[in-house]
C-alpha cells in the first residue's frame, strides 16, 4: 500500500496494526512530516512493514513498485488544481486490480454530495472509474470516500 501525503503517520499506524502481509510506503513531500511518521512508526519500521519517503507524488522514485491500494486523505492534489502528474502516477504504480482511496474531510453536510461528484468527475477525467462513493457523518460535518480503479 502507499499512502500519499502520509503527515504525522497516524494512518499507517492503523494500517500497519491490521496488516498480515506486505508493507506500506508513506509518501510526504515534507521531511518534517515523514520524520514525524517514521518516530511514530518506528517499531513498524523496524520490522520492515512500513518505509517513508520525502518527495512530492510526482517526483518521487517509486521504481518498479506496484501497489494493490493507494491511500490519499486530504490530499490537496487530488482534491484541487490539477492533477495529472499526480494520478499518472498512481496510474503507472497501481498493481493489476489496485484501486485508489481518496479521502476528504471535513466537508460541510450540504457540501459532501457535490465535493464527491466533483472527486469523482476529477477521477472519471483521468482514466479511472469509481466503483464506490461513501459520504459518512463525522464530527464536525461528512467525511467522503471514493474508491476508484483505472478504466
Amino acid at each position: 500500500m502507499l499512502e500519499v501525503g502520509c503527515g504525522h503517520g497516524a494512518a499507517v499506524t492503523l494500517i500497519c496494526e491490521r496488516l498480515r502481509g506486505g508493507r506500506v510506503v508513506g509518501l510526504d513531500r515534507s521531511p518534517t512530516m515523514t520524520s514525524a511518521s517514521a518516530r511514530r512508526n518506528a517499531a513498524y519500521v523496524a520490522a520492515g512493514r512500513t518505509t517513508f519517503l520525502t518527495a512530492a507524488l510526482h517526483e518521487a522514485d517509486l521504481g518498479q513498485e506496484r501497489f494493490d491500494k493507494v491511500l490519499a486523505v486530504d490530499f490537496p492534489p487530488l482534491l484541487r488544481g490539477p492533477a495529472d502528474r499526480e494520478l499518472e502516477v498512481i496510474r503507472n504504480h497501481l498493481a493489476d486490480g489496485g484501486a485508489v482511496h481518496v479521502v476528504d474531510q471535513p466537508v460541510a453536510a450540504d457540501q459532501a454530495r457535490p465535493a464527491a461528484d466533483a472527486l469523482v468527475s476529477r477521477l472519471e477525467e483521468h482514466g479511472f472509474a469509481a466503483s464506490s462513493v461513501l459520504i459518512e457523518e463525522v464530527g464536525m460535518g461528512s467525511a467522503i470516500c471514493i474508491v476508484a480503479r483505472p478504466a
